[in-house]
């Protein structure tokens, strides 16, 4: 999901991570930069993880793109090991 995604980036610089690959995850999202640019906001805590997933959402809609998983089940976190 989508939050997996932003959990895994947030975790990951939490734990002193400076680098992260994401290349298919962005590059198979409905939108790439708004994805990378929410990633940012994360890192930098500026947005919790379950309102970024509602940003990219709304900014989906808000550009007439389809989201590929509806936002009430790409708000869950999905991996076991990302639930703390």
């Amino acid at each position: 999901t989508t939050r997996d995604t932003f959990e895994l980036v947030k975790q990951s610089s939490q734990s002193g991570a400076k680098v992260a690959l994401f290349g298919r995850k962005i590059n198979l999202s409905e939108d790439p930069q708004m994805l990378v640019y929410l990633m940012r906001e994360v890192v930098n805590s500026n947005i919790t993880t379950k309102d970024a997933v509602k940003k990219y959402h709304s900014d989906l809609k808000r550009k007439k793109l389809f989201a590929d998983t509806k936002l009430e089940d790409d708000i869950e976190i999905t991996e076991k090991s990302l639930r703390q």
